[in-house]
C-alpha cells in the first residue's frame, strides 16, 4: 500500500490503492497520483520479444511482490504519469494476462496472482499489471535473469535465488533491515492468531473450533480478539440460537476496550481489528434483516465516533490516534456497511446509518463530518512530487468491503485480488457499484434534511468514478416509490429534482479537477426529469 506523506502522527495511515482492479477507473486513479510510489511504478516503455525486457519485467514484478498488498506497473506512461509519446509504443497482444505469464514464470513460478487490462489514453496504449504480494512476501527468482547485451555479450540481471524488494521507488536485493517490514503483515496475523487462541484459553475455550460451540461456552467468550472467521461464525450461531445476551455482553465492552486503544498509537491494529468485527455485526444484521441487533450495533458503532468529541465539538487532542483518523476508520466502514443494505435492498438501514448527525449538530450526517475531518488531516490527499492529489474516500471502504466476509456474504467469491466484479461499465463490479450508489444516497440525504439544502452538507466522493454506475439507481428513485420512501422518506418530484441538480452540478466540477473523465450520470428518463421543472 502506498503511506501517506504529512504529519508525523499520519505516516501509518495506508491508502488503499492495491485493491486489484486494473480498470479505466484505476488507471485514472494511478495516473493522478502524478509520481511512482512504493506500489507503484510507471514504465515508458517495453517490448517481450526482448529477452532484456521480459527479464526486467520479472524483477519489477518479483521487487512488487514483495509489498504488503503488491504493487501495480503502468506501461506506456512516463515518470510523471503522462503518455510517453516520445518512446516506442507498446504492444497491446503482450499484455494478455497469459502471455505475461508465459513469459516470466520461468522466474516467478507458477503461483502468482497476476492481472493485466491495455487501455488508451491520448491516442497511447497504456498498460495497467497488478500483482499480489507473495508468500511472506518473499518471491526468490527461480532461474537466472540471463540475456544478450546489444554487442551479443552474455549478461545477467539477476541469479537463481535473488529476492527482490521495493525501496521507496526503486528495486533493491533483500538485506538485513528490509525483514521486519516485509514479515509485518505475517507477524500482525501471527499475533492475532495467538491472541485469539488466548481469548478461547481464558474463556473454556481451547478446543473450540466453530462458531457454534463459541456460542454455546460462557457468555463472555464471544469476544472482539478472536479471529474474524471465529468471531462471525460465533455471532451467527448466537442469533441463530436467540442468544442475546452472548450478543449484548460482546458489544458492551467495545467502547471502552476503543476508548483503551486510542491512548497507545501501537494499538492501532487493534483498533481497526475491533471495528472491522463490530462492522462485521452491523452487517450480519442487515444480511439477516435483525433490526434490534442493527440498532444495537449502530449505537455503539456510533458511541465510538463520539471518542472523538473533546467535548463541546472540538477534536479531541489526548489521544495516540487522532481523531481525523478515528472518525475516517468508522466512516469508511459506515460506507462500507451502507454498500451492503443497498445491494440487499434494506433501503430503511440504508437511511438509518446515514443520517446521523455530527456530534456538534452542524452536519445532517456524521458521514459528511468523517470527510471533512479527514481532508483536514490530510488523510485524503498524498504528495505527488511538488503538489499534492486526491486520495478517494471510497477506496477506503472498497478495500474493507473485500477483506472483512461479513460486508460481501451475498458476494463471496469477490475476494480481493479475484476476477468477479473488475471491471469499468457496462461490465459489473458489484462492490464499487454499490459502495458508489450509497455514497450519492448519503449525498441526497444530507440535502434533502439540511434546513438550508446547503451544498456543504455533503461532498461527492463517488465523482472521480463513472457516472454510468448510478444511472440506473437513480432512474430507480424516480419510479420506485417504496424504495423511495424508504430509502429518502416524504419527499416531493421537486424537492428530489433540486437536490439531484445540486449534486451533480457539484459531481461534475469535481470531476473536471479530479477525473481522468467526466461525471456523466444522465440518461434520458432522468434528463426529462430534472428539465420538467424548468419552463
Amino acid at each position: 500500500m502506498l503511506m501517506q506523506d504529512g504529519p508525523a502522527v499520519y505516516e501509518s495511515i495506508d491508502i488503499p490503492v492495491c485493491d486489484g482492479r486494473t480498470t479505466r477507473e484505476k488507471l485514472a486513479e494511478l495516473l493522478e497520483i502524478g509520481t511512482e510510489q512504493t506500489a507503484l511504478d510507471y514504465k515508458a516503455t517495453i517490448d517481450l520479444r526482448k529477452t532484456y525486457d521480459v527479464v526486467e519485467m520479472a524483477r519489477d514484478l518479483a521487487a512488487m511482490r514483495s509489498n504488503p498488498r503488491g504493487g501495480y506497473l503502468v506501461y506506456g506512461v512516463d515518470n510523471t504519469g503522462q503518455p510517453a509519446h516520445s518512446k516506442d509504443p507498446i504492444i497491446r497482444s503482450q499484455f494478455d494476462e497469459a502471455e505475461i505469464r508465459q513469459k516470466v514464470e520461468k522466474f516467478l513460478g507458477k503461483a502468482f496472482d497476476l492481472s493485466a487490462t491495455v487501455h488508451d489514453k491520448d491516442g497511447r496504449d497504456i498498460a495497467v499489471v497488478y500483482v499480489a504480494r507473495a508468500p511472506f512476501g518473499l518471491s526468490p527468482m527461480e532461474a537466472n535473469g540471463d540475456y544478450d547485451d546489444q554487442g551479443g555479450a552474455k549478461r545477467s540481471r539477476f541469479k537463481r535465488g535473488d529476492v527482490f524488494v521495493r525501496h521507496g521507488t526503486q528495486v533493491a536485493t533483500l538485506s538485513a533491515t528490509d525483514i521486519p517490514r516485509i514479515f509485518a503483515p505475517d507477524i500482525d496475523a501471527i499475533k492475532r492468531d495467538a491472541q485469539s487462541e488466548y481469548t478461547q484459553l481464558v474463556g473454556g475455550l481451547r478446543q473450540a473450533e466453530s462458531g457454534s460451540k463459541i456460542a454455546q461456552s460462557a457468555v463472555g467468550a464471544l469476544n472482539w480478539r478472536l479471529s474474524q472467521e471465529e468471531f462471525d461464525g460465533g455471532v451467527i450461531q448466537a442469533l441463530r440460537d436467540g442468544d442475546s445476551m452472548m450478543l449484548q455482553a460482546m458489544l458492551i465492552q467495545l467502547v471502552g476496550a476503543a476508548n483503551a486503544l486510542l491512548s497507545n498509537v501501537g494499538n492501532r491494529s487493534d483498533l481497526y481489528a475491533l471495528l472491522d468485527r463490530l462492522i462485521s455485526v452491523l452487517g450480519i444484521a442487515i444480511a439477516f434483516d435483525n433490526a434490534l441487533l442493527r440498532d444495537r450495533a449502530q449505537s455503539i458503532l456510533r458511541r465510538i465516533y463520539q471518542l472523538g468529541d473533546e467535548r463541546g465539538g472540538y477534536p479531541r487532542g489526548n489521544v495516540a490516534v487522532p481523531t481525523a483518523e478515528l472518525l475516517l476508520a468508522v466512516s469508511a466502514r459506515v460506507e462500507a456497511v451502507g454498500a451492503l443494505a443497498i445491494r440487499l435492498e434494506q433501503w430503511d438501514a440504508a437511511r438509518r446509518i446515514i443520517l446521523q448527525p455530527s456530534w456538534d449538530g452542524y452536519y445532517t450526517s456524521w458521514l459528511r463530518h468523517a470527510v471533512t475531518e479527514a481532508s483536514r488531516g490530510q488523510l485524503l490527499t498524498q504528495q505527488a512530487g511538488d503538489r499534492k492529489v486526491a486520495v478517494s474516500f471510497v477506496s477506503f471502504a472498497y478495500d474493507l468491503v473485500n477483506n472483512v466476509p461479513a460486508l460481501r456474504p451475498d458476494l463471496p467469491d469477490a475476494a480481493l485480488g479475484g476476477r468477479v466484479g473488475r471491471g469499468d461499465p457496462p461490465n459489473e463490479d458489484a462492490i464499487l457499484d454499490s459502495i458508489l450508489q450509497f455514497d450519492f444516497s448519503w449525498c441526497l440525504l444530507a440535502v434533502l434534511n439540511s434546513e438550508t439544502g446547503d451544498i456543504r452538507q455533503f461532498y461527492p466522493s463517488f465523482a472521480l468514478y463513472y457516472g454510468r454506475r448510478l444511472s440506473v439507481f437513480a432512474e430507480r428513485l424516480l419510479t420506485d416509490e417504496s424504495m423511495r420512501a424508504e430509502l429518502l422518506g416524504d419527499v416531493s418530484d421537486d424537492q428530489l429534482r433540486q437536490a439531484l441538480r445540486q449534486i451533480i452540478d457539484r459531481s461534475e466540477k469535481e470531476a473536471s479537477v479530479h477525473g481522468m473523465f467526466g461525471f456523466d450520470i444522465a440518461t434520458q428518463k432522468l434528463t426529462a426529469f430534472l428539465d420538467a421543472g424548468t419552463e
